[in-house]
């Protein structure tokens, strides 16, 4: 699966959760161990109802940026300290319900 099917994927759960999403996408170049790389960085990033925001991001191996080990979620309040963060994970479902799990969350500062 292509990773902006993936996100796609990813984004319409959301949307069928009730939270209005729309992946960002980002072309970089980067220069790792002496070689040019190119890609394209994904991620979600909504408001939090309570104040902050959520997010929804790639990892990536450290020792090969090839490797994709799965999306994190994480929560910041409104001065952008980290209130949680989930697990990495390669399931949607488990995305789902770490944002389902956010949005719950009291966030205030």
């Amino acid at each position: 699966m292509t990773p902006s099917a993936r996100w796609g994927r990813l984004a319409a759960d959301l949307t069928e959760l009730g939270v209005e999403v729309r992946v960002v996408e980002q072309s970089y170049t980067q220069e790792l161990y002496g070689r040019v790389q190119h890609g394209v960085s994904r991620s979600i990033t909504f408001r939090h109802p309570g104040g902050g925001l959520v997010e929804v991001h790639d990892k990536w191996w450290r020792k090969n940026p090839d490797v994709w080990i799965g999306w994190q979620v994480h929560v910041e309040n409104c001065d952008s300290i980290e209130v949680q963060h989930w697990p990495i994970t390669k399931k949607r479902s488990e995305v789902v319900a770490a944002v389902r799990d956010a949005l719950a969350l009291s966030v205030s500062a």
